[in-house]
C-alpha cells in the first residue's frame, strides 16, 4: 500500500515539473497589477474553447509572479497545459496575448 502511494506521489511530482517547464515570461498589460492579471488568466484557461472543442482535459492554469532577482517587475510567469491522454496543449501564449500581455523579450 505504501509503494502505491509513493509512486502515485512521484508521478504527480513528476506532472507538476513537467507543468512547470511551460512557464513563460509576458509583460503584464498597462494599467493592470498581477492580481487582476492572475485572476482573469486562470478563469480564462480553465474554460479555453479551442481546449475544450478538442476534447482535452485542463492539467494546469497557472500565472504566478517573477522571480525575484531573476524576472523584471511588471512581469508575470504563465501556463496553461490541456492533455488528450497523451499529448500536452500550451495555450498561455494565446490567453496572454488575449489579455493583453506581451511577450517579455
Amino acid at each position: 500500500m505504501r509503494f502505491t502511494a509513493s509512486l502515485a506521489l512521484l508521478v504527480a511530482s513528476a506532472g507538476l515539473v513537467r507543468a512547470l517547464d511551460n512557464f513563460l515570461l509576458y509583460n503584464l498589460p498597462p494599467q493592470v497589477n498581477l492580481t487582476q492579471f492572475t485572476t482573469a488568466f486562470d478563469s480564462v484557461c480553465t474554460i479555453w474553447p479551442v481546449a475544450i472543442a478538442n476534447g482535452q482535459t485542463l492539467f494546469g492554469a497557472l500565472a504566478e509572479p517573477p522571480i525575484h532577482n531573476v524576472d523584471p517587475p511588471n512581469s508575470v510567469r504563465v501556463t496553461c497545459t490541456w492533455i488528450d491522454g497523451t499529448t500536452e496543449f500550451q495555450y498561455a501564449a494565446d490567453i496572454a496575448g488575449k489579455l493583453g500581455a506581451t511577450p517579455f523579450s
